[in-house]
């Protein structure tokens, strides 16, 4: 009897080792497995924030250095031009010419003289932005309109054009 005793509590000690080894594996288990887990977490974040930081690197580094216009009489157009803007042409050329407005080259083209084809009216609209709509309203005047001056949200709109056939938006904040 003693010894089937004995063996009966040798018995519920090895169940009771074998259950604390299996809950301590079982704890190690989480343990690592919650350590997994923060790694991936670790992983994709660092992998959205570079992805976020190519984004904006992208946005950041993209910047509107110029646009320009057709012109068929390169004379003709400086002078409206000069005059619309109020300065004198920054680079004057038979097929290129530039005005610089607030850091930004707005460029008259001279297509016929490189043989190009282009078609004139809607397919390139500069808006230009005035302090004021009683600037904007002087600009235009005497200006052929094609959109005439029209309040959309917070800005006076309108469109006008030169003496090439380009149209040309104008805006200006609208001031209460």
């Amino acid at each position: 009897m003693v010894t089937t005793e004995w063996f009966h509590i040798f018995w519920q000690i090895f169940n009771l080792i074998l259950t604390i080894l299996l809950i301590a594996a079982i704890i190690m288990g989480v343990i690592k497995g919650i350590r997994y887990i923060k790694r991936v977490i670790k992983f994709i974040d660092k992998a959205e924030r570079y992805i976020d930081e190519k984004d904006a690197a992208n946005v950041m580094n993209c910047t509107i250095a110029s646009l320009y216009v057709c012109v068929k009489d390169m004379e003709r157009a400086v002078k409206f031009y000069e005059e619309f803007f109020a300065c004198p042409v920054t680079e004057r050329d038979d097929i290129y010419s530039v005005f610089d407005i607030g850091g930004i080259r707005y460029g008259l083209f001279a297509y016929q003289k490189m043989n190009e084809e282009h078609v004139f009216g809607s397919n390139c609209l500069p808006s230009i932005c005035f302090g004021n709509v009683d600037v904007l309203k002087d600009k235009i005047s005497g200006k052929e309109i094609c959109f005439p001056l029209t309040r959309i949200k917070n800005n006076w709109v309108a469109e006008f054009v030169d003496s090439e056939g380009n149209h040309i938006e104008v805006t200006a904040p609208v001031k209460e």
